[in-house]
């Protein structure tokens, strides 16, 4: 079981659970990089506004990374798109790239830029941050699910190709948990049903310290641990 300090990379960590898990991982003392779509005034870790739709800017990212950090011990891919509430019939293209764009290209793309460093990491993980619609899609969110389908696709395939290189890859559903955009996808209806934040939290920090113990392409819940 590893306690020591990792190098952790965090997409999508200026809000949410990015955020929440970034200041807990910090506050642990691990070394924390992080990026999202706005800037930050205080950040708790290394932090750089992108737009994981530009793989200009995402490469250029992860190579000023690279070269202050020099190896990764770990890929959060977190960012994601929820996108607009609506009937696929009455989907534009603009609508369905602007979701699928992030949610699956930008999870490519930073997976891909950051494998140099990973490969050179101790006991390297890229770890999927997945959603249950990825396997259950729900009316009204064709492209989310969709887009979080591709990805679970993308995590089983890397841990085949990336299994002799000795980096893990794992899936973690979060569950229904009460964020800013959860309540803006589906309505602040209280009659919704939520997961702690910090059995997430806990999850997380669980796979990290024992990620020398599992199988690559596993998929994890909070249940899993007991929590």
């Amino acid at each position: 079981m590893s306690t020591s300090r990792e190098k952790i990379v965090i997409t999508g960590s200026s809000k949410g659970l990015g955020f929440e898990l970034a200041n807990r991982l910090s506050d642990a003392g691990h070394t924390v990089v992080g990026c999202g779509r706005t800037k930050m005034t205080q950040p708790v870790m290394d932090y750089s506004p992108v737009d994981l739709s530009d793989e200009g800017q995402v490469s250029q990212w992860a190579k000023g990374v690279c070269a202050r950090h020099q190896n990764i011990d770990i890929l959060i891919n977190n960012a994601f798109q929820f996108g607009e509430r609506m009937r696929f019939e009455n989907l534009s293209d603009s609508q369905w790239h602007k979701v699928v764009d992030i949610n699956l290209m930008g999870t490519f793309r930073v997976t891909r830029s950051f494998l140099p460093a990973l490969k050179v990491g101790r006991n390297p993980l890229i770890v999927f941050v997945g959603s249950i619609m990825g396997k259950w899609a729900r009316a009204g969110f064709s492209t989310y699910g969709v887009s979080k389908a591709a990805t679970e696709a993308l995590a089983n395939v890397l841990a085949q190709e990336l299994a002799p290189d000795g980096i893990k890859v794992a899936t973690v559903y979060p569950s229904r948990i009460r964020t800013g955009l959860r309540i803006a996808g589906y309505g602040s209806n209280e009659s919704l049903s939520s997961e702690p934040l910090e059995n997430y939290l806990s999850l997380m920090e669980h796979l990290i310290r024992s990620r020398d113990s599992f199988p690559t392409g596993s998929c994890w819940f909070p249940d899993d641990i007991g929590l």
